[in-house]
């Protein structure tokens, strides 16, 4: 057997195949045989036609649909020997078979490109840093207050501290209802900076049973909503005390200084955690930026079927509505595809470089870290953790921005 291997481009190969006829007569005499078995022949019993008859009446056709199997098993073979990792669905591009003589073929396949990745450890990656201000602490004590307030029903609002239960009906120019544009029992707290303006001026005088019509934004363009108030009630705030302290945090502080100590050192772990994770995207999206090469077309639809899957996985029996658009939300995902399959290859090429591996310690960390969130004993996450290809790229990737982080050049940016 002959084999070439040519290299078309980065990510693409071409295997040239020629098996001469003494390659092919094993692999025939078996198809030969397989037919024999269940062949029925007049005047033989099923599968006792001799053999050269079965070759004579039957030998070329066997051989012609014995072609994909040859090829399949002879390409299997071939990746085997050579250590190939093809990606995707290996293509055949040409077949030429020569009865009595040869079958050349061609394959072509794609590959992970082989390259380098540059400059990782001299990187120069922004890391956001806070520090948490009194400001910050006052605003969750007044947050965990609000939180926990109770609530008694009045007549009419005097004042930000009151919520209100409304119904909402969208009306047109002569102020009768439009069908399907009706909202019941709304509850809108009047302390809440996300009200629209001209929406809370009006309910911060408003009473019980009122009616009044009104211009708001829905979906982006105007409409006359009519508005009925159907409940006005006044918040009353719990006193800011060391009881009160105590009680939200379940006992693990005893006085309101104690309490500001501990939202201070809770919001901090916050807004650490939060800085480092977009740390970690920035090191990701500085190096898909700085190595530039090409990437498997099959890998980036393995990408794709992804998002597709997780999209579907949002609807009831993971079936997609009727109405929805394969093809475009596959054009609109192929850049954030992209983006992932570089990012997979230059972290499994790092890993390679600095020998970063996964261990079982891995693996029982991420099972006892998991474990109580989703309700399964530790032992019986870590067996199945293993045989996820999910978890791997997740572990992996934990350790290989471990490992960068502690390499590149941190510029600090206070936010």
């Amino acid at each position: 057997m002959e084999v070439n291997i040519n290299k078309i481009s980065q990510i693409e190969q071409e295997a040239e195949i020629k098996l001469d006829w003494s390659d092919l007569a094993p692999y025939f005499e078996e198809a030969y045989k397989k037919f024999q078995a269940e062949a029925e022949i007049k005047g033989f019993r099923k599968g006792k036609a001799p053999l050269e008859l079965i070759k004579r009446q039957f030998g070329e056709q066997i051989e012609y649909d014995a072609l994909d199997d040859i090829v399949n098993k002879v390409y299997i073979k071939l990746v085997e020997d050579k250590k190939i990792e093809p990606l995707g669905t290996p293509q055949l591009v040409d077949v030429d078979y020569k009865r009595g003589e040869s079958l050349q073929f061609k394959i072509k396949y794609e590959v992970m490109p082989d390259i380098e990745i540059s400059n990782y450890k001299n990187l120069e990656v922004e890391k956001h840093v806070h520090t948490v201000s009194e400001d910050e602490i006052d605003k969750e004590i007044e947050r965990l207050l609000s939180a926990n307030a109770t609530y008694e029903e009045t007549d009419e609002v005097k004042g930000e501290l009151f919520r209100v239960t409304i119904d909402l009906q969208g009306v047109d120019q002569n102020n009768l209802p439009v069908l399907g544009r009706r909202s019941e029992n709304v509850v809108i707290e009047l302390d809440d900076e996300s009200i629209v303006e001209n929406l809370k001026e009006r309910l911060l005088r408003a009473r019980r049973d009122d009616e009044f019509i009104i211009e708001l934004m829905v979906d982006n363009k105007p409409e006359k909503v009519k508005v009925t108030v159907k409940k006005v009630e006044r918040k009353i705030l719990p006193e800011l005390n060391d009881e009160f302290a105590s009680k939200i945090t379940k006992g693990k502080v005893n006085s309101v200084s104690e309490l500001r100590d501990y939202l201070k050192n809770e919001l901090q772990k916050w807004w650490d955690e939060v800085n480092q994770l977009k740390f970690y995207d920035a090191i990701i999206t500085e190096l898909v930026r700085t190595n530039d090469f090409t990437v498997p077309e099959s890998l980036i639809e393995d990408f794709i079927q992804s998002m597709l899957d997780e999209e579907r996985s949002k609807y009831p029996d993971g079936k997609l509505p009727p109405n929805f658009d394969i093809d475009f939300f596959k054009q609109k995902k192929r850049a954030d595809a992209v983006f992932s399959a570089k990012w997979y290859i230059i972290k499994n090429k790092i890993a390679q470089a600095e020998g970063i591996e996964l261990t079982d310690e891995d693996y029982e960390k991420l099972a006892e870290e998991d474990s109580a969130e989703v309700g399964i004993e530790k032992e019986k996450l870590i067996p199945f953790y293993k045989r996820s290809e999910h978890i791997r790229e997740k572990l992996l990737t934990r350790k290989v921005l471990e490992f960068l982080k502690d390499k590149v050049k941190v510029v600090e940016k206070i936010v």
